[in-house]
């Protein structure tokens, strides 16, 4: 098996998808200020499927073994309320491992970014949520976007940003029971759990 493999063609009836934030700090006893030692962030996710035919439970089933618990990984393209319509934008400038400010390309002088608070983007794998960025773009067509999770490895210039159909990488938390439960309403596999996978 090749991974990742693409997300079940089965809409999940629920999702939640959360930033996990992980900061060590440490606070001194004298000048009683605090340090922040480590500080990340990775996404965790949470769905369920509505009750479905046994003939497609039997499908999901298939996918989730061939994951083989947390070996393999999945994309997963988040549920988003605006599906952005943003293309051909792309690095100004090389993304820094760590860093959570990038500047994106693609805009003329002054137009309207169409970023929001919230809104999902990806850069390769890795999936991002904004947290600040402007209302127009700058002179030279580009825009400064804050967002979590940082980055994990360094990108190039010129690298594609994904505003319309971003996806994240990601793999189950452990080794989930490859089953359903039949019932009246069809087949039931409860709640399924996956996290970020960082490599």
């Amino acid at each position: 098996m090749q991974y990742p493999v693409p997300f079940t063609p089965f809409t999940p009836n629920t999702q939640r998808l959360t930033i996990s934030t992980r900061v060590t700090t440490a606070r001194s006893d004298y000048s009683l200020k605090a340090q922040h030692i480590y500080n990340d962030a990775s996404w965790s996710l949470t769905w369920t499927w509505p009750p479905m035919r046994h003939a497609q439970a039997e499908q999901v089933a298939a996918w989730i073994a061939s994951l083989r618990g947390p070996v393999g990984t999945f994309r997963y393209t988040p549920k988003q309320a605006i599906v952005s319509g943003l293309t051909g934008k792309t690095l100004a400038l090389p993304a820094f491992s760590q860093n959570s400010t990038i500047r994106i390309a693609g805009w003329s002088a002054g137009e309207a970014s169409q970023l929001r608070l919230g809104q999902f983007f990806s850069i390769g794998a890795q999936l991002f949520r904004i947290v600040a960025a402007p209302v127009s773009a700058a002179a030279d067509g580009t825009c400064d976007v804050e967002f979590e999770p940082r980055i994990r490895t360094t990108v190039a210039q010129g690298a594609v940003v994904v505003f319309n159909a971003p996806v994240g990488l990601f793999r189950l938390i452990g080794t989930e029971d490859v089953g359903y439960t039949l019932g009246v309403d069809g087949a039931d596999f409860g709640s399924m759990s996956a996290i970020e996978a960082v490599f």
